[in-house]
């Protein structure tokens, strides 16, 4: 995936979360949607930060639900929107 950070969430993945990726249940899909928004919030609050950008869209529509592409993807793998989406949407002027 790069270098970059992110939250995920595999609350609806139940049983396909590898080991590797344990930490990925600690976070809900709400909590996800919450860090998300705030993070964008916090760096247009920072004058120091500059642009930023959220990928992963859609991954879990092109890889298997086991990779960590898909619990930090903004649509499900039925390219339905997941929470995260949707503040997006609600947040953004």
């Amino acid at each position: 995936m790069g270098d970059g950070f992110g939250w995920g969430s595999a609350e609806v993945f139940s049983g396909v979360v590898g080991e590797e990726f344990g930490f990925i249940t600690y976070t809900t899909a709400q909590e996800q949607a919450q860090y998300i928004v705030r993070a964008f919030q916090v760096g247009r609050d920072l004058s120091y930060v500059g642009p930023m950008f959220l990928d992963n869209l859609n991954f879990c529509e092109s890889y298997p639900r086991s990779e960590l592409a898909c619990f930090l993807s903004l649509l499900d793998a039925e390219g339905e929107p997941r929470p995260a989406f949707e503040a997006l949407q609600v947040a953004t002027p």
